[in-house]
């Protein structure tokens, strides 16, 4: 959806107005941008990846542990420089994930006290920039990965047993309780939690968090799944191309057809899959485009983002795109604006000009103080496709700067005013 949000006030009464509008020229079918390659070392695969409060994360073999990007990929730096003095040797880091304040890693590492290297679960707090290790009772010899899901930590084994820890790592519990095959994929949709299985072939499902769970399967017919997302209460899996849930796992169709498909992501309506090659829906999986060109990689295994950057985890290394060159649908879900609008006037009543290309049933628009505490509410009750306005009596406010900011559907717009009376 693309959105201009500007501010007109009569000339005739008031002072100049000066206002910069940030938006979003992008529609369906456009020449989009090229990828372009991180600086992560393209001849050391990358064994996980994972967005943070402050920066990605991303681990490796021969890459001495973690390692750290605050410019979204053009550098990176180590996280193991940090309290590891106890540190000898990181021969493998195989998975990381990023949960809460906490970054944790499985690392095979030797340590000053130990005559052979071991595998360690260990835990990198953002809020001390401190590492510790956490008592795992045997789990990291045996943990293959890491995910988080609605602030907890799932870490599945080896042999084939899912665990889950809602302090960050300090502690875990198994929940595997009867599921059979090695979980790829946790997804949670507020009601159930879902376990997608690899060599299990199928989706469980868990009312009560894990304690138990109920199997699907049906017209997946058992094939291996290697990844899973919630798309607005409706679930995909992906398995020999990608499927799609309506009734919470009980019943599957298929959306894609390309079985070398292994990763999907979402943002809002817009959905991107990769594999051989890498795929982009604007649909909601109706529909779906090549985008690979300029993608140098054998294989897509991960896909993640950012509110600017789109990325993909390939054998050859880590690669981004910038989410602003494709459609408007994956950019007015993923990015806020706060480009500043500047206005000088003297008016007791301040209208509000937006564009919708779609029309929607609900909008609002609020008017904050730069404390945060909400001012003045205007409820619009429907948004018509093209040029619409509201208007919004100020005349209780006094000069000063203010955050106007409007909601539609999921995308929400935040522009600085600054009232001169």
């Amino acid at each position: 959806m693309v959105y201009c949000l500007e501010t007109d006030i009569d000339l005739r009464k008031y002072k100049l107005i000066t206002f910069v509008v940030a938006t979003i020229l992008l529609l369906r079918g456009e020449v989009y941008a090229q990828w372009e390659p991180t600086a992560f070392p393209d001849d050391r695969p990358a064994t996980g990846f994972a967005l943070g409060t402050d920066g990605i994360y991303a681990s490796g073999n021969n890459l001495g542990g973690v390692i750290f990007s605050i410019d979204n990929g053009i550098s990176w730096f180590s996280l193991f420089a940090k309290n590891t003095q106890f540190l000898i040797t990181i021969q493998e880091c195989n998975t990381i994930a990023s949960v809460n304040r906490f970054v944790v890693a499985n690392i095979f590492a030797q340590y000053a006290w130990d005559s052979m290297p071991k595998w360690q679960l260990v835990a990198y707090d953002n809020s001390t920039s401190r590492w510790s290790g956490i008592q795992s009772y045997g789990l990291a010899e045996r943990t293959a990965a890491l995910q988080s899901e609605d602030s907890y930590l799932y870490c599945f084994t080896k042999d084939s047993m899912l665990y889950q820890s809602d302090n960050s790592g300090a502690s875990f519990i198994n929940i595997t309780n009867g599921m059979i095959g090695e979980v790829r994929k946790v997804v949670s949709d507020g009601k159930y939690l879902y376990a997608a299985t690899y060599n299990g072939g199928g989706v469980y499902r868990s009312s009560n968090l894990g304690a138990s769970w109920d199997y699907f399967n049906n017209e997946m017919k058992a094939q291996p799944i290697t990844d899973c997302i919630n798309m607005n209460g409706k679930l995909l899996a992906v398995s020999n191309g990608i499927w799609i849930s309506d009734d919470s796992a009980v019943h599957w169709r298929r959306i894609h057809d390309d079985k070398t498909i292994t990763s999907i992501a979402i943002s809002g309506r817009t959905l991107f899959a990769g594999g051989e090659n890498f795929y982009l829906s604007v649909d909601s999986g109706v529909s779906w485009q090549n985008i690979s060109s300029g993608l140098m990689g054998h294989h897509v295994r991960s896909i993640s983002m950012n509110d600017k950057y789109l990325f993909a985890l390939l054998d050859s290394g880590i690669w981004r795109r910038s989410l602003r060159d494709f459609p408007s649908s994956v950019a007015s879900q993923a990015i806020v604006y706060r480009a500043p609008l500047l206005i000088n006037y003297a008016n007791e009543v301040l209208t509000i000009k937006y564009s919708s290309n779609a029309a929607y049933s609900q909008a609002k628009l609020e008017l904050f103080d730069l404390l945060g505490r909400l001012l003045i509410t205007k409820s619009i009750p429907i948004v018509m496709q093209g040029w619409n306005t509201v208007e919004c009596d100020v005349h209780s406010l006094q000069s000063g700067y203010y955050i106007c900011r409007l909601s539609i559907d999921k995308l929400v717009l935040s522009k600085n005013l600054l009232l001169q009376k």
